[in-house]
């Protein structure tokens, strides 16, 4: 069974290069926040107007993880408790549908197997999958699967 980690501070230098580790050699799940003060770099997230990318290693090397969802706030804070909570001891995403996400914010379900970069945060920021067939969607996660 694969573990699930929590790392907070995810943008911050340090955290930044440890979830690439961990992505680059596992099998992990992860969920990052950050509160992005001072500290975290909103550039991780290329929020300036540059391409985003979902899932790419360094150099561009595709990521071997899975991804439930994917929510990026924009300018906006939130404690982890507003994205999950813990449910015989597995993590489980909240619905974020109350949250703010900003201009450039997104929220990728990844639930319309023709369209996985369809953004459901209402800012249609959607995003091009590249690479990606209907066959590459997994209908079983930590909110479908047996964990739940």
């Amino acid at each position: 069974m694969s573990k699930s980690i929590l790392v907070t501070g995810g943008a911050g230098f340090i955290a930044h290069h440890v979830i690439e580790y961990i992505l680059d050699n596992t099998d992990w799940t992860i969920v990052s926040l950050d509160r992005l003060d001072f500290s975290g770099n909103l550039n991780r997230f290329n929020d300036n107007g540059s391409a985003h990318s979902v899932g790419n290693g360094n150099g561009g090397n595709q990521r071997t993880s899975t991804l439930a969802e994917f929510i990026f706030l924009d300018g906006q804070y939130e404690d982890y408790t507003s994205f999950g909570e813990s449910k015989n001891g597995v993590w489980i995403p909240k619905d974020p549908s109350g949250l703010t996400f900003g201009n450039n914010g997104f929220h990728l379900k990844f639930q319309n197997s023709a369209a996985l970069g369809d953004d459901s945060s209402g800012n249609n920021n959607d995003f091009t999958a590249t690479g990606l067939g209907a066959d590459h969607q997994l209908t079983d996660s930590p909110t479908n699967g047996e964990g739940s």
